[in-house]
């Protein structure tokens, strides 16, 4: 098809739609893909931190003592266990670059709100 034109001759317009249509579809189907490989991506990188570690809780030690005792250590590791299970029942919405929260959805969603008067115009 590309070999076939010489001076003068113009592109048969068959061909030429037949060659537009079929990359248009090709780069349709690819940033399809691309679009699922995000979202599988965001989808484990949600489930690794999920499964992080925890992180660790400094223990205050009594005024009076000069070490820390075992029941303050169990009081701080039952903390850390609280804050990590209340972080893992806060409802997440998944994007496909990050993750928001329903709290942070909400302020985002409030900041593209816009509010209009007319006032005058009736």
């Amino acid at each position: 098809m590309w070999e076939g034109r010489r001076r003068g001759e113009e592109w048969d317009h068959v061909a030429r739609t037949l060659v537009f249509t079929k990359a248009g579809k090709t780069i349709d189907n690819n940033n399809m893909k691309i679009s699922i490989l995000q979202q599988e991506v965001a989808r484990l990188q949600a489930l690794v931190d999920r499964y992080k570690p925890l992180r660790r809780a400094k223990v205050k030690p009594k005024p009076n003592e000069r070490f820390v005792m075992i029941p303050q250590v169990m009081e701080a590791k039952r903390k850390a266990m609280e804050a990590a299970k209340r972080e893992a029942a806060r409802p997440v919405t998944l994007y496909i670059n990050h993750l928001i929260s329903e709290e942070d959805q909400a302020a985002q969603f409030a900041s593209w709100c816009f509010e209009f008067r007319f006032e005058g115009l009736l």
